[in-house]
């Protein structure tokens, strides 16, 4: 394949376009554009969403047929297959040095990429097939196993974003880049001027959540918890599992569920949260593998400087110190939570220092930082 005289990278994301606000396009989207600043020949293709962006570097496909309505799977599929041959067209076309990938439908792309002698970066967020089997979908278990086992021997290099995730792969260690999720700290105080998006109670506590809602999180350990504490009310962003059973058993003067919104208009109801909660379930498998976590939620609580209450499990981030960073709580105990909200309350000195804390802690977790530390520049330059 002819060489060019610098790197020419493509980030890969199958079955996401910008408008999604999810980790997997969020944090694609964020590592491009710090990868753009080290390499201007840095492309990233993906769907097209509902309003087409035209940012430099953007190569958006749109789906030949709707992905909505009857069939959903049969178009679903057929599109990873329209994406798979964009893809193959685009690496070939610009004669790609390097890939980063994501997700087990990327596997049809190996024999072609190991073909052209391009380097294979695989951003792994954990064993999906431990997940499904818990949620007892054990034929799609049995096949997310064998395409990552498949993926990661063929890859060159694996982005891990937690400890506890790369402990899944202790056969893969040596290969390993750790690439934990960051946070865009400027946009994050830029929401701070945005228009009301709605109106929040002027004299409560609000007790907040914002992100999507995997099986991993009790959100309703959070809507249980203010019930009990007078004056205060939860602001719960996003939407997931169980989202139709939590909205009508728990909708009510005492939480506000906002659904998916804007991710913009998330940040600026950030601010407006007294503290924010991290409630994982000690009984999902994740919660027992230690520093397993590093979701983005995390890090946008930090930066927006806000006192953190996290459940007591081991996968929590190590780098959330008790009574420094937050506090603790037994995930499950509605109780418990609303002892430690409530301390919150009548200690805003504790909560002051609390804030502080976080957003000096916040600086470690910026994109440009995060990507020094990781090693993947220089891993890019190598195989050019």
């Amino acid at each position: 394949m002819d060489r060019t005289t610098n790197p020419r990278i493509l980030f890969v994301l199958m079955g996401y376009s910008p408008d999604d606000n999810g980790a997997q396009a969020t944090r694609a989207v964020s590592l491009f554009h710090e990868i753009k600043t080290y390499f201007s020949d840095t492309s990233l293709i993906m769907k097209e969403g509902e309003n087409p962006s035209v940012e430099d570097g953007y190569n958006l496909i749109k789906p030949r047929f709707s992905l909505e309505g009857n069939g959903i799977l049969l178009k679903g599929i057929l599109f990873r297959v329209q994406m798979t041959l964009a893809i193959i067209r685009f690496v070939h076309k610009r004669h790609i040095t390097s890939i980063i990938l994501r997700g087990y439908d990327t596997i049809l792309l190996f024999p072609f990429l190991k073909v052209q002698k391009v380097k294979i970066f695989y951003d792994f967020h954990g064993r999906y097939n431990l997940e499904l089997t818990q949620q007892n979908r054990h034929l799609r278990a049995a096949f997310t196993r064998m395409c990552d086992k498949f993926i990661l021997k063929h890859t060159d290099k694996i982005l891990t974003v937690s400890e506890g995730i790369q402990s899944q792969i202790p056969e893969y260690r040596y290969k390993c880049l750790p690439l934990q999720n960051g946070v865009d700290v400027q946009a994050i105080e830029d929401a701070k001027n945005r228009q009301p998006v709605m109106d929040i109670p002027e004299n409560e506590y609000i007790v907040g959540f914002i992100g999507n809602w995997e099986p991993v999180m009790r959100i309703d350990d959070i809507c249980n918890a203010v019930e009990i504490i007078d004056n205060t009310t939860a602001l719960i962003i996003g939407k997931g599992y169980n989202a139709n059973e939590i909205f009508s058993q728990y909708r009510s003067k005492k939480t506000i569920f906002t659904g998916r919104i804007n991710q913009k208009d998330a940040l600026f109801l950030l601010h407006k949260m007294d503290v924010c909660i991290i409630p994982y379930d000690k009984n999902h498998y994740m919660s027992k593998i230690n520093n397993f976590f590093s979701n983005r939620k995390v890090y946008e609580y930090l930066s927006a400087g806000k006192p953190i209450i996290v459940s007591n499990i081991e996968a929590r981030p190590a780098f959330l110190i008790d009574n420094v960073n937050c506090l603790t709580y037994e995930s499950g105990d509605a109780r418990d939570l609303a002892g430690k909200i409530s301390e919150l309350i009548h200690n805003p000195i504790r909560a002051e220092e609390m804030s502080k804390n976080n957003t000096e802690l916040a600086k470690k977790f910026t994109w440009k930082n995060l990507v020094e530390e990781s090693g993947i520049v220089s891993e890019l330059k190598l195989h050019y």
